[in-house]
């Protein structure tokens, strides 16, 4: 996971409550982390767990390449209200529509994809907006560093060019946008695009 994206996304979006993440170290458990993300995006985008789980134990285990969950609950007061949300009660945008292009022309070189996303804001403010991609490879063999797609560039539909982080070891990559993107109903974007 790329941390300082994380803390971007969780400052600039202006969440509420924002994300804690501690390490600590000795003792017979060794090195472990804790992980309190109300907002379920490192649990979803870095360990696959997505039943609205928000705090996570866990601990890098070297004979098997992966951080290793010892433990993923629920916040306290989700378990007071007998009720949690869903992961995807948090997404950050709905995505009606998409079209990728694939360049094929030296398949034992280089895969280049064109991806066009439109996407609609589910709140306002909108800054930063992280995105998964690779995230089954591991960091068995390089893997995940040889692998990855790594994003060349990004850009508004306008043609607004919009900063982008990526590091080679993260399951993904972080768009900030110039301003902020206001909220829009996926039913007012359908009928705007034409899309039925």
């Amino acid at each position: 996971m790329n941390l300082s994206a994380r803390q971007l996304e969780s400052i600039l979006n202006k969440e509420t409550p924002g994300f804690f993440l501690a390490q600590f170290e000795g003792g017979k458990p060794g090195r472990f982390t804790f992980l309190f993300d109300p907002q379920a995006h490192v649990s979803v985008n870095n360990f696959r767990i997505n039943g609205g789980e928000t705090v996570l134990i866990f601990a890098y285990d070297s004979s098997i390449y992966y951080n290793y969950v010892w433990m993923a609950f629920y916040a306290q007061a989700d378990y007071a209200k007998g009720i949690a949300p869903y992961s995807d009660a948090f997404y950050l945008v709905d995505s009606p529509l998409n079209t990728l292009t694939l360049d094929l022309l030296e398949p034992q070189k280089i895969l280049g994809l064109h991806a066009k996303l439109y996407l609609v804001s589910r709140f306002d403010g909108l800054r930063v907006l992280p995105m998964s991609i690779g995230e089954g490879l591991g960091n068995y063999d390089d893997a995940r560093r040889k692998k990855q797609m790594h994003v060349l560039g990004a850009r508004l539909a306008d043609g607004t060019p919009l900063s982008f982080f990526q590091e080679p070891w993260e399951s993904g990559f972080t768009i900030a946008f110039p301003g902020q993107i206001p909220k829009e109903s996926l039913d007012t974007r359908a009928r705007s695009m034409g899309i039925s």
